[in-house]
């Protein structure tokens, strides 16, 4: 578990480094398809053969990079929408992260192979994000929203 939470920190030092490069809207959807190609991988493995520790962890650092690429902006953003909204944004935020784990944690236990439920979990879950994600960036803002 700690080399996974290494991963998140590399993806927080990418993103540092990327974000006067790129937009974060471009940021986010980059660190989404990483953590997606590597759920994708995960899944493909465990239907394909029984792969090893070492082969899981390796792609979970790489899903928790891209995770960790989102994170700082995806939190910047949450609490930014209107300045005098930012506790009950924060604690929102935090809800919907719990509850989203909450979930995920429920459906990875259902199924025969513990393997493939908890790999298709993170697929759907970095689908769901992807799509959350494209549909927020699609929604204009509304003109009476504080500035």
């Amino acid at each position: 578990l700690g080399l996974l939470v290494v991963g998140v920190s590399l993806g927080n030092i990418l993103a540092s480094r990327l974000i006067g490069r790129f937009t974060i809207e471009r940021l986010l959807l980059a660190g989404n398809l990483v953590s997606l190609a590597a759920a994708v991988a995960v899944l493909a493995a465990f239907l394909a053969w029984r792969p090893g520790a070492a082969a899981v962890e390796g792609l979970m650092i790489v899903y928790c990079v891209g995770a960790g690429l989102c994170s700082p902006a995806v939190s910047m953003l949450a609490i930014s929408v209107d300045p005098r909204l930012t506790g009950s944004a924060a604690g929102l935020y935090g809800f919907t992260q719990m509850t989203v784990g909450a979930a995920c944690t429920t459906l990875a236990g259902l199924g025969h192979d513990p393997g493939v439920a908890a790999a298709a979990v993170l697929v759907g879950a970095a689908l769901l994000a992807q799509g959350s994600l494209r549909l927020a960036l699609r929604t204009p803002a509304r003109p009476d929203a504080p500035a």
